[in-house]
């Protein structure tokens, strides 16, 4: 597993289960006439037994998404799913279901840290980005509260002394500003 690179000024890649294609179920087109003829979803497939025209699973398990509905079922169980969709308000559905593909799909490719861990990986991540954007606004600041003094672009020694102490640690601007004015004098 990539971990993500901890380094302020690097630009970090995210793991590649944080990268999961966020699949919409699609309605089957089941019902009317014909409806007999239809393939039987993956769940009752899985089952064996014969796909009703009111099958509840049959709109988010066509038969050619045998795979998330094997997820699906090791991790919550068909009687669970089934639950679920029940639990839920109409228009709620296709978003719940969609959200249990997801997690199942990525407890199959991680089945340590499942969604857990892609949480706290993102988490960390935005920590990450937050603190990068701290310290490119407080060089901002620096910039140009030495363009306001001076009317002018800052010294080589007072870049180097900026690039040298935010990158290490992030100080304060009015640190910096301190540091600055001291070696003017």
């Amino acid at each position: 597993m990539n971990l993500p690179n901890h380094s302020p000024t690097a630009t970090t890649k995210l793991p590649d289960h944080a990268q999961l294609p966020l699949t919409t179920p699609q309605l089957s087109n089941r019902g009317g006439p014909g409806a007999s003829l239809a393939q039987a979803c993956a769940a009752c497939k899985y089952q064996r037994r014969r796909c009703a025209p009111d099958c509840p699973l049959a709109p988010f398990f066509p038969a050619d998404r045998v795979k998330e509905f094997l997820n699906a079922h090791k991790l919550f169980g068909v009687g669970n799913i089934i639950k679920i969709l029940k639990k839920v308000p109409q228009h709620e559905r296709q978003n719940a279901m969609r959200s249990v593909i997801f997690e199942a799909n990525v407890r199959a490719r991680d089945p340590v840290g499942g969604c857990h861990r892609l949480i706290r990986e993102m988490e960390e991540r935005l920590q990450l980005c937050n603190s990068e954007l701290d310290l490119v606004m407080k060089k901002l600041a620096f910039y140009k509260y030495n363009l306001l003094l001076n009317d002018e672009t800052p010294n080589s020694e007072i870049y180097d002394l900026v690039q040298n102490t935010t990158c290490k640690r992030a100080i304060g601007v009015e640190a910096c500003y301190s540091q600055v004015a001291a070696m003017r004098n």
